[in-house]
């Protein structure tokens, strides 16, 4: 076995009430070396050897109460007790195995005896423990843990836990700011299309400011960060490619965008929306389900071939509509002989009105759209593999915002279904503020379909890396379909809900300090957390971005 001498660490202890068992063992640490949570370590006992990472550190004495530390101290000219002590690590078992004649290795259940040598691991001692369960071909990096000698280890992701088939999505939570929440999933987007070019569609929501309107400009690394890059994909960074850029239409031809070079302008006529109404109306309260079935009745009544909306009342008259405009306009007029045909009461015509004229108040909701402006249906249709395109919502109002999302996400899912196995499109979505986009305390048809996707997307290649500051506020179908879960700086109140119950009390205490760049991450095929740093994005931030 090659020279361990200068990694030692201590040796595993156990007792008749603390015993090591298959899934963890302990040991004292030598004094003088350092070790922390987080740190990878390896217990070898003859031809068994166990990779653990270690979860906790506790410091025992033979001071049998704290009262007797207190007293020892205020007794006059007696010099203070020096008492014995040593610091003792829990570790929680990876991977143990066991080494055979002919090198063959083998895994073993067996816990770890009592006084043998651990050992801070070896860089390929704790890829060897990441892969017991994971698939090494396409791995993805998904950030690099530092040990307490200072050696950088990169942490590999199982893509088919991540992307399909076996699990898919990504959920990120955190404080804003503190948990650079969306540079941790522009960070893993890249890293998927550097490992798996070209296999993915990249839609991305740009909701914040100006931030991701200049992904494909270079930014400014430090050597830090450039190393980083260079050890996870052994290549220099660059920023994105291959993109475009969509903004809202504004007034006067103008973008309403905070990004002051206007790059596509993006907007929805009646025509293509007609369909879309229960997205529009999602944050109206329906519970009496009379919204749904004027959506229902209005999608009966388009008149695809002309393009417009035609009510026929029964009494020879006859209503159209194919804008907006003449929409809020007809139902103003004739809200009587909508309510009978509909079957609704005449005052649900009403507020049915008032809410389409509050919903359609922006200039995202056109009468006819211009020769250069795009339907983001179409965009979504037309992508290929390995394009990536922005979609910028972030000066919209709320519910036009929500409207955009879904619409995304429903036409994205009819494209995808639609493909054969020779055509078929694979995406993945970068989608901030899931907390209002899909919240755990309302039900509308966004959400329906974000949770459909968070579903059944493992199985069709419809990908989502989503991110929140509150967990406990997103619908638990979200975050529990989520194989990787990536934990930013959290509140302590937040820390207590129930959407961080699978955390242990030690991850729980990691997460309320973790500095920006550090991320916690919950993986299927990690047996316990792993806490990872990753490098600043590669592409031009804003001067107000956080990074």
């Amino acid at each position: 076995m090659e020279n361990r001498t200068n990694r030692i660490l201590g040796k595993t202890t156990a007792t008749y009430n603390v015993p090591n068992t298959v899934d963890e063992f302990y040991f004292w640490i030598d004094d003088g070396k350092l070790v922390q949570p987080y740190d990878f370590v390896t217990a070898v006992g003859g031809t068994i050897r166990s990779v653990a990472i270690v979860t906790e550190i506790s410091l025992y004495t033979d001071a049998q109460s704290h009262l007797a530390n207190r007293i020892g101290s205020d007794l006059e000219n007696v010099q203070e007790l020096a008492r014995l002590g040593a610091r003792v690590a829990r570790a929680n078992v990876f991977y143990t195995s066991e080494n055979k004649e002919g090198g063959l290795v083998e895994e073993r259940l067996v816990p770890m005896p009592s006084g043998v040598p651990v050992y801070m691991s070896t860089p390929e001692e704790v890829e060897e423990a990441m892969f017991v369960l994971q698939k090494r071909e396409g791995a993805i990096p998904a950030g690099v843990m530092r040990n307490s000698i200072g050696e950088n280890i990169v942490v590999l992701l199982d893509a088919d836990y991540l992307l399909g088939p076996q699990s898919a999505h990504a959920n990120v939570s955190g404080i804003t700011g503190l948990a650079t929440k969306t540079s941790y999933m522009m960070f893993l987007l890249y890293s998927v299309n550097q490992i798996h070019p070209n296999e993915y569609i990249n839609i991305i929501f740009n909701v914040k400011q100006a931030d991701l309107m200049k992904i494909e400009d270079a930014g400014a690394l430090d050597d830090r960060d450039k190393a980083l890059y260079k050890l996870m994909f052994k290549t220099e960074p660059e920023p994105f490619k291959n993109v475009q850029y969509y903004q809202p239409s504004g007034k006067g031809g103008k973008a309403l965008s905070y990004s002051s070079k206007i790059k596509r302008l993006y907007n929805f006529i009646l025509a293509e929306s007609y369909r879309d109404l229960d997205l529009l109306f999602a944050d109206v309260d329906d519970s009496w389900h009379t919204v749904a079935s004027f959506s229902a009745h209005f999608i009966r009544d388009w008149d695809s071939k002309n393009q417009q909306w035609v009510l026929a009342t029964g009494r020879s008259s006859r209503y159209t509509a194919n804008n907006w405009e003449d929409l809020r306009n007809t139902l103003e007029q004739h809200q009587r002989e909508i309510a009978d045909a509909y079957h609704l009461q005449y005052n649900t015509v009403g507020r049915i009105t008032r809410e389409l004229t509050r919903l359609t108040d922006s200039t995202v909701f056109v009468t006819t759209r211009g020769p250069n402006e795009f339907s983001i249906k179409n965009v979504i249709k037309n992508l290929k593999p390995g394009e990536t395109i922005v979609i910028d919502i972030a000066k919209l109002p709320p519910t036009a915002q929500t409207f955009v999302v879904g619409n995304v996400f429903r036409e994205l899912e009819n494209t995808i279904l639609q493909e054969t196995e020779d055509t078929k499109k694979k995406a993945i979505v970068i989608v901030d503020e899931l907390n209002s986009l899909a919240p755990s305390s309302q039900d509308h048809p966004i959400k329906q379909q974000i949770v459909e996707v968070a579903r059944k997307g493992r199985s069709a290649g419809f990908i989502i890396f989503g991110a929140e500051q509150f967990a406990s506020e997103v619908d638990d179908q979200i975050v529990g379909n989520s194989a990787l879960r990536v934990f930013g700086r959290t509140s302590a109140v937040e820390a207590n809900t129930s959407a961080y119950r699978n955390l242990t009390s030690s991850d729980k205490n990691t997460i309320l300090r973790l500095k920006k760049g550090e991320m916690l991450l919950s993986y299927p095929t990690f047996r316990t957390n792993i806490r990872v740093y990753f490098p600043k994005p590669p592409y031009k931030l804003p001067a107000t971005a956080v990074t």
